[in-house]
């Protein structure tokens, strides 16, 4: 596995550990961010290199007239688990840039129900 990947995993179990324990240990919450905010940075590398890594899976993809989602992305955990995060604090339109950000670069995900649901409720906070 190439090092950015593995940094990509690694971050990935640091997100999830941590915001696990976001109520229970003091700067957990803060850790997972910091590793959200890290594994984001990485993103667009990590993107080109599952690209070659599974540049097969896609030729089979195309060759079997799969769904262009069967060789899609993975689901990014640091986009998803911030937009969560930033929609908890009432961030929402860093939520959305976020979702928005994820979708550009092909990440799997279910980004524009969030984002619809984000300016649902940033039009509902809005109104008086």
């Amino acid at each position: 596995m190439k090092p950015l990947i593995k940094k990509h995993f690694e971050l990935l179990e640091a997100i999830q550990s941590n915001y696990k324990l976001r109520d229970k240990e003091p700067g957990a919450l803060e850790k997972a961010i910091a590793a959200c905010n890290q594994q984001i940075a990485i993103a667009p590398e990590v993107a080109q290199l599952f690209h070659q890594e599974f540049e097969e899976l896609s030729q089979f993809a195309v060759e079997q007239a799969l769904p262009e989602s069967a060789a899609a992305l993975p689901v990014h955990t640091g986009y998803t688990q911030l937009a969560i995060i930033r929609e908890k604090q009432g961030r929402l339109t860093e939520a959305i840039c976020l979702c928005r950000e994820a979708q550009a670069q092909g990440w799997a995900g279910d980004w524009e129900n969030r984002i619809a649901r984000y300016q649902k409720h940033q039009a509902r906070n809005t109104e008086c």
